[in-house]
This record gives structure tokens, sequence and C-alpha cells, in this order.
């Protein structure tokens, strides 16, 4: 909070009330929200839209995180059109991502794979090995839930060999 009041350039305090925001999003999901209300608010007065494109994403994982999918869905939709107005391809895989965890938690598989697909090619072109492995995990997921293991093991080893390449031992 000291850190917030000292900086006086908007972008910076933007993304300072985001990062907070981020930081609170398990101990505290209300205080969240309102920062990230807070972060957007600037960001619109100011017309950054890099900074309104992530406002909204966070937000829409805040409302995520506490079953609001609803206004998740919302939130990230609209952090997904600024972000392809803007052609951030990380920002655009990320929603992408994320509105499909949404769709696959309400059941919505079709929907899910549809984002999925979308944020993996993404990946895919962006040449980013991590993104495409936690896509792959995600795709995964969605054939378990299905009861097709043999497609949901396929995306799961696809996935393992990446993250084995990375080294990345959460994956």
């Amino acid at each position: 909070k000291a850190e917030l009041h000292k900086t006086l350039h908007d972008t910076a305090r933007i993304n300072t009330l985001n990062a907070l925001a981020w930081e609170l999003m398990y101990q505290n999901p209300d205080t969240s929200i309102l920062l990230g209300k807070q972060a957007l608010e600037l960001a619109q007065k100011t017309q950054w839209k890099q900074g309104i494109g992530s406002a909204y994403h966070n937000l829409g994982e805040f409302n995520w995180r506490k079953g609001d999918y609803v206004l998740a869905l919302e939130q990230y939709h609209k952090a997904l059109e600024i972000r392809e107005k803007l052609n951030d391809k990380n920002g655009i895989s990320a929603s992408l991502g994320n509105i499909g965890i949404v769709y696959m938690e309400q059941g919505d598989y079709p929907k899910a794979y549809d984002y999925y697909f979308k944020a993996l090619k993404l990946g895919e072109e962006l040449g980013n090995k991590n993104k495409i492995a936690i896509q792959l995990g995600n795709i995964g997921i969605v054939y378990m839930e299905q009861g097709d293991y043999p497609k949901a093991l396929d995306s799961y080893f696809k996935a393992l060999r990446i993250d084995e390449e990375l080294g990345d031992k959460n994956g």
C-alpha cells in the first residue's frame, strides 16, 4: 500500500493495484476484486488498453475463484476482445485458456474444447512450449471427464514430454 501511494505514474499505479490484488487473491478474494475494480477504473480513465485488458482478466480470475462463472466469463471475454484488438498474443492465449477452464467446470465440454484448442494453436504459433503443455493438460482433463481415457492419456503424455523437456516439475 505504501508503494502504491508513492507511485506517481498511472500505469505503474495500475500495475501495482493488479499485483497487489493478485497477491491477496487466496487470502482475501473480496479485497482482490475491489483492487481489481480500482485498477480497471484507473486504466479506463487513462485509456490504457493493455491495463484495461489485464484488469478485466484479473477480475475474471478473482470471480472464477469465487465461483461466479457468469461474471468471470463476461470479464474474460472483455479482456479477450481488448487483447485481440491489441494483437497481444500472449494475453489472448491466457484469456482463451481461462475461458476454457470456466466452461469445463460448468460441464460445457464442447465450448471448453473450442477455447482450449484455440489457446493450443496460439501457443504453437508463439512457440511457447509451456503454454502448449498447459493446454494439452487441460484438453486431457476434458477427455478424462468424458470418459475418453485413450485421448486423455495421449494429451497427458504429450504434455508430460514437454514438461520434462522444460524441466517443469509442477507440470
